[in-house]
Formats: structure tokens, sequence, C-alpha cells
């Protein structure tokens, strides 16, 4: 009986010293957790068709929101200051030279955008004459020529949107928009709506396309 008894100690001395020495063991320690995606910005829902654009944009600098807000106003008309700073910026935000337009002041926030379209013949003023408009809202049309222009003026055939007339200034651009998948018409429609303003939302879509 005591014999059976020193065994059972025994046994029990081994396991509680196995298990101090697993308790002991060193494990390396876990990785860092991922760092948090980029705060989005509350007026952009997460189901909406340009949450993914517009969180690219701000990711990549294309837009820092209205006036370094945490909102960016997607429903609101993007003017042509804006959408020529968003494509600049898309690009890499080149350097310019200057600019002939009588209505960009030299101290602007969207100059040095303006002086690269005007060198690299992205923009010719409206209408070939020296104002830009920078406050007015930029057309559909508008929006996706800064953006063949960018692009080096490729030919893409014909649209085959309705409302785009084939001898028209944006014909070629919109038609290379459609082949790129830059836009595939109002709501998926054969229309393109081209003398629209461009919200916001669509802006950045536009350019996420292009360059996302």
């Amino acid at each position: 009986m005591i014999r059976l008894r020193t065994l059972l100690v025994t046994a029990m001395a081994v396991l509680v010293l196995g298990a101090g020495a697993a308790s002991a063991q060193v494990y390396p320690p876990p990785p860092p957790p991922p760092p948090p995606p980029p705060a989005g910005f509350v007026d952009v829902p997460a189901s909406a068709y340009y949450a993914l654009p517009v969180n690219w944009a701000k990711a990549n600098g294309v837009t820092t929101g209205v006036g370094g807000s945490n909102r960016f106003e997607p429903l609101r008309a993007v003017t042509r200051a804006e959408a020529i700073t968003f494509l600049w910026r898309a690009q890499g935000r080149p350097s310019g030279g200057s600019e002939p337009f009588i209505d960009v002041p030299s101290n602007a926030w969207f100059t040095p955008a303006v002086r690269w379209a005007y060198r690299s013949g992205i923009t010719t003023g409206v209408g070939g004459t020296n104002r830009f408009e920078p406050h007015r809202p930029i057309t559909r049309a508008e929006m996706v020529t800064f953006m063949w222009r960018a692009a080096g003026k490729p030919s893409a055939g014909s649209s085959g949107f309705v409302d785009v007339p084939a001898g028209s200034y944006y014909a070629a651009a919109v038609a290379w928009a459609k082949v790129r998948g830059i836009t595939t018409g109002i709501g998926g429609s054969n229309r393109f709506e081209p003398v629209r303003a461009v919200l916001r939302a669509e802006a950045v879509t536009f350019l996420y396309r292009r360059y996302g």
C-alpha cells in the first residue's frame, strides 16, 4: 500500500513539473494589427456606387474633403477648378509653367493644376478665349475631354450614345471613355448627357476607373 502511494505521488510530481515546463515555454509575440483604413467621409454611405472611388480618391490625395473637412458633398456639381485639380492630383501633381487666363489668380489653390493643364494642352480656355471659368460647374463632356487629352487623345471609334453627335468636340473623348469603361452611360443606357454638370461623385468615379 505504501509502495502504491509512493508511485502515485511520484506520478503527480512529474505531471506538475511537466506542466510548469510547458507554461514556461516562450512564444514569439503576435504580429501587430494592420493599420486602419483611411477614415471615410460622413456623407458617403458605404453602400453607394461611388464609395470605393471616393475612398480611393482620399487615400491617394486626389481629394481631402470640402475645405479639408470630413465631408465630400458627393451630389454637388463639381467646378472646373475642382475637376482640373482632381485630374492634376491623379496624374501625380506635375509641374506647369504659366497660363494666360485672366480669371485664374496667381496664388489660387487651383492655379498649379490649371497651369499644368494649359501647358499640357488639356485646356485652351473656354471657347479658345483667355478665360478658364474656374468656378463654373464642369459638364460631363468637358470632364471626359480633359481626361482624354491627358491620356494623349487616343482614338476609339464611336461611342454609340444617341446624344453625342459625331462631329462634336467631345465625340472622340466620349468614345474613348466608353471603350475604357470610364463611362457606361447614364444608368447603363444609351445616353451620356454631355451638357449636364458632373457631380463630385461622378467625377471621382471617372478618375477611379481611369487611374484606380
